[in-house]
């Protein structure tokens, strides 16, 4: 017994050590080494730098994701609608360290961004103060529906109307309630939604939000983490005649990380890339003209909403 107890004693003030380690490092420096940290990873990290078949795979891949909503594409928003616009948005937030990261990292920056919020979080004071500063900052506040749900699995196999309320308009509640603003910009969870789900909330003045650059950084284990600035130098260095670069963005990210300060070098080095190939950093709102109307002016009548299905 005598043995067990010194090692979880052992165990024990090795979590404390690590937690005041934590603690104790201080604010954030946003400096950036690319070569040397990609160097770390080198080993790990296998991804294109302008090979031309790889590039021709890219381009097939986002040519099927939009047929993959073939017969409703043009009620998603995939880009943005005027040339060298640049939306940055994170998905499943917000949470505090990472998000507030990013926060001071846009401050230091002058840059805007959009946070597509799952609602639920709203209901737990930390999370809603994040929220509330991204907001107050200038930063645009979309639903990500209430709890990450499926919509595909959730509402469209099983014909649930009910379901589908529940996680776009209990969430708009919510964000009014705790906010004090009802998004229009809605992402479904893993960027799927069927073609009745589409026209539901196109019915009920809702913008749905996509995205044409997929950083893929939630595939990823946090050492590997570096994939994401990867995806940027494949999309905005790439000089491969063979590949179609676009001429506005919506790029996806996720603000869920425990290695918080180097994910935010990482998102500096990547805001810098972004300006200096001529990019203007905007908002989702922004993004497609519709600066004025990224929140419902009007209270919703909720009983008066049905599905169409």
């Amino acid at each position: 017994m005598k043995f067990v107890a010194q090692i979880l004693f052992f165990i024990l003030m090795q979590i404390i050590i690590k937690t005041v380690a934590v603690n104790i490092k201080g604010r954030i420096k946003f400096t950036y080494n690319s070569a040397n940290v990609l160097t770390k990873s080198s080993n790990k990290i296998k991804f294109w730098r302008n090979n031309t078949t790889n590039n021709k795979l890219l381009n097939a891949q986002r040519e099927e994701k939009r047929i993959s909503f073939n017969g409703y594409a043009d009620i998603l928003i995939f880009n943005c609608t005027q040339k060298n616009f640049f939306a940055l948005t994170w998905d499943d937030g917000p949470w505090r360290k990472l998000t507030e990261g990013i926060l001071d990292l846009l401050k230091l920056k002058n840059a805007t961004a959009t946070f597509f919020i799952v609602a639920n979080r709203l209901l737990w004071e930390p999370y809603r103060q994040v929220a509330q500063r991204a907001l107050k900052e200038g930063h645009q506040i979309a639903s990500h529906s209430w709890n990450h749900e499926n919509l595909n699995q959730k509402v469209t196999q099983n014909r649930n109307c009910t379901e589908l309320k529940h996680q776009v308009l209990d969430s708009d509640k919510l964000f009014r309630a705790k906010l004090g603003v009802s998004p229009k910009f809605f992402r479904p969870p893993y960027g799927k939604i069927k073609k009745e789900v589409a026209q539901t909330l196109k019915l009920w003045d809702y913008y749905i939000a996509l995205w044409n650059l997929n950083t893929f950084d939630y595939k990823w284990k946090e050492l590997d983490k570096l994939y994401i600035v990867e995806a940027y130098n494949q999309e905005l260095k790439n000089e491969d005649p063979s590949y179609k670069k676009l001429d506005s963005y919506i790029s996806l990210q996720h603000d869920i990380s425990r290695n918080v300060e180097a994910t935010i070098e990482r998102y500096s080095y990547i805001i810098d890339l972004i300006r200096e190939k001529g990019y203007k950093l905007v908002t989702m709102g922004e993004c497609v003209g519709k600066e004025d109307d990224m929140y419902f002016k009007k209270k919703i009548n909720y009983k008066k909403k049905k599905c169409i299905f």
